[in-house]
């Protein structure tokens, strides 16, 4: 089973420095929270510590990959709470519906650059998308796709 890290650190990152890493709003971080996505107030936690920024970049990758909620929750649930994981380290094999460790050759590599083309996964997965059985989807993405544009 995939274990949290939950170890401190003698050094705490502050909130603004960790929504940056995390790529989010303190206002969705506390939306979050209340929903019980996170297990700490943001609002209430000027400084956050290592598990807790985990907590916060894991949430936020998972809502910012264009998933479905049903596919979050459903993700989620398999996992421990807090959800303080180190995504660069685990993945969620669809064969075994379960999260897992990647193997320790992938992760020796991390430093090196892995080039994602994020335009060709878009264009693949708009593709694939079924009008008739994804239609809550594609009209989920309209609204994401118009608030851009606001």
């Amino acid at each position: 089973m995939i274990q949290t890290n939950m170890q401190s650190t003698l050094f705490v990152t502050n909130k603004f420095d960790a929504l940056k890493l995390a790529k989010t709003t303190e206002s969705l971080a506390s939306q979050w929270y209340n929903q019980q996505y996170l297990s700490f107030d943001i609002s209430r936690t000027p400084e956050l510590q290592n598990y807790e920024v985990l907590e916060l970049v894991f949430i936020s990758k998972l809502f910012n990959s264009a998933l479905s909620l049903d596919t979050i929750n459903h993700l989620l649930t398999l996992l421990s709470k807090p959800y303080a994981y180190e995504y660069q380290h685990i993945y969620f094999d669809v064969f075994s519906n379960k999260w897992s460790y990647l193997s320790e050759e992938i992760d020796e590599d991390e430093n090196e650059e892995i080039e994602i083309d994020e335009e060709e996964i878009a264009n693949s997965y708009i593709e694939n998308l079924s009008a008739e059985s994804d239609k809550n989807e594609i009209e989920r993405l309209i609204h994401y796709l118009q608030g851009l544009l606001q």
